[in-house]
Formats: C-alpha cells, structure tokens, sequence
C-alpha cells in the first residue's frame, strides 16, 4: 500500500483562520473541546516550532502541536511518574474531506520523526480519549503503545499513548 502524499509545513499568518474554521468543525470540537478555547489555547503559540500544517495531496488539511508539558499538567492528569522531558504532541485533520485517507497516520508518523530528530525528548506521548477508537488505532499504526489508561478530571477516561526514543 502507497503511502499518502502527506508533509509537515510551516505555518502562515494565513493559516490561522483556516484553524479557527476547523476547529469549530463537529468532528474535530466532538474531540477536543469548546472551538472558543482551543482556538485560544493553539493562537498564543501558533508560531511556535512545535506547530506545523499537515499537508495532504498539495492542500492544507490539519494542523499538529508538540511541546513538553509542565509538571502540573501531568499531575493534574495523575500521570506523575511521566516526566516533562518527554513530548506531547497533538493532531487533528481539520477539513471534513480528507479524513478516513491515512493522512492523520502519515502526519502522527512524520510528526514523531520530527520530534526525535529535532529534540532530545526519549519519549514521546499523547492522550486520546478512550472513546476515540479512530485516534487509538492511528497510533498503534504508528507504533504508539495503547496499553495505559487514565483518568483526566476534565475529561472522563482516557489512553496514554506512548512511543520512545529508538536506540542508535
């Protein structure tokens, strides 16, 4: 099987109201939350390098975020033996169109060779909603380890997926 044309980009000024568009869209507000908050939440890093467009077949079609979370956030989650070195990183495909193509795994998979290449992080996760079998399985596609669960006072249950760093 052919592997989606998928890359990660930089963003532009522009890029913003596309976001603010997707993140407002069922499938992707059903996951993450309020669009008001996730849009202010992602607007005050969106130039930040752990930002990037997921581009697929030449059009912009999601968006992925990584940063190292803070101590409270992992405690807050009862996930106090992660540490802040890792990386968290986040995705969504945006415009209604492009999901169900494999560009949501190729993204997670360019993402987590970006974050090893481009960091010293020897362990990267991301929480998914135990409810949110589509995500789940993307991740186990790209080797995530799906076994933990937890529970976020926010949120209800939840899956910590996890991958490490390979070994040189």
């Amino acid at each position: 099987m052919t592997q989606p044309a998928v890359r990660l980009v930089d963003l532009v000024f522009g890029d913003i109201d596309l976001i603010a568009r997707w993140v407002g869209e069922r499938h992707v507000s059903r996951w993450w939350g309020d669009p008001d908050e996730v849009f202010d939440e992602l607007e005050t890093t969106f130039m930040s390098p752990g930002h990037a467009m997921i581009e697929a077949e030449g059009f912009k079609v999601g968006v992925v975020v990584y940063a190292h979370p803070t101590r409270e956030e992992l405690d807050t989650a009862g996930l106090h033996d992660i540490s802040t070195e890792c990386m968290d990183v986040d995705l969504f495909i945006g415009e209604p169109d492009a999901l169900g193509r494999g560009f949501g795994r190729e993204a997670l998979r360019l993402a987590v060779e970006r974050i090893f290449a481009t960091t010293t992080a020897p362990q990267i996760i991301a929480a998914m909603s135990a409810k949110n079998t589509v995500a789940l399985e993307t991740a186990q596609k790209v080797g995530f380890d799906t076994s933990r669960r937890f529970t976020d006072p926010s949120g209800g249950a939840y899956v910590l997926c996890t991958i490490e760093r390979p070994r040189s």
